[in-house]
Formats: structure tokens, sequence, C-alpha cells
């Protein structure tokens, strides 16, 4: 723990202060050998971190939502933003999944697979498809800015 606090310390002092550090909480941590979410967030606020990024670390097909509910992903985004954090989800997020976390109060949804061609995260990223997960995402969070994906169209 303070081997990584001394590391954050020399990379601030070099990017001048023009960087905030987000925490990764993997929703498959046993496989990432990691602490479990929760600690993960307790900890990006103790630490200082800017927000928390919630993804998966293996990347075999399954998604956030396979690992974590959205009653329980819910709970852990709240539990961030009450912490004065900001909270992304990313792992697998696909289209299919934009119902069921709409109701999630996240500031972000990061996607790669969704938008790259035959739907595979290594493929290039598909303007077409770009476009349709942003008309998608219009649709579910219709108050919500779309400005990422849109910024790229």
């Amino acid at each position: 723990k303070e081997q990584v606090r001394a590391y954050r310390e020399r990379v601030k002092r070099a990017a001048r202060g023009r960087l905030q550090w987000i925490a990764v909480a993997y929703a498959d941590f046993r496989a990432a050998r990691s602490p479990a979410p929760v600690e993960i967030v307790l900890e990006a606020a103790d630490a200082g971190c800017a927000g928390v990024l919630f993804d998966t670390f293996r990347k075999d097909g399954k998604s956030l939502l396979d690992w974590l509910p959205p009653d329980e992903l819910t709970r852990l985004v709240e539990r961030t933003v009450a912490l004065g954090l900001s909270a992304a989800l990313a792992g697998a997020v696909d289209m299919d999944h934009l119902p069921k976390i709409a109701c999630i109060p996240a500031d972000i949804v990061a996607v790669r697979s969704a938008v790259c061609i035959d739907g595979e995260r290594r493929g290039s990223v598909s303007s077409r498809r770009v476009r349709r997960f942003c008309d998608a995402m219009a649709a579910t969070f219709p108050a919500r800015p779309v400005a990422a994906l849109q910024a790229r169209r």
C-alpha cells in the first residue's frame, strides 16, 4: 500500500498535478486475485482517486453483469458516488445491457467490443457500430449526454 502511494506521488509530481487517478474494481476479482469491488471503492476514496472503473479482468466474453447483477452493481456505484467519486462501467457492455444499467447512476459507460467489427474487442472500431451504439444510448438514457461517443462520430 505504501509503495503504491509513493509511486503515485512520484507520478503526480512528474505530471505537475495534471492527472487524476482512477481505480479499477474487477467484478471477477477472484480471477484477478484482487480485492473485492467494495474494498477498491473504499480504498479509492481513501487514496484520493477521482473515480472507480468497474470492469472485468478476464476478457472471455462474460460481461460485467454476468459477474455483478444490476442491483449489486447499483449499490456499489451509489456508494462510489456518495464518496464523491465518479463511476464508470465497462466489461463487455453491449446494447442489450443498456436497459439493465439505465438506473445505475454511473457517469461513464465504456465500450470496446460493442463498437468493434464483428463485436471482436481486438478488431477495428466500426463507425457504423459507434453510431448504432450512440443511438441506443440516447434512446436508453434520454436525460444524459452521450457526448463521449458523439464526439467521435
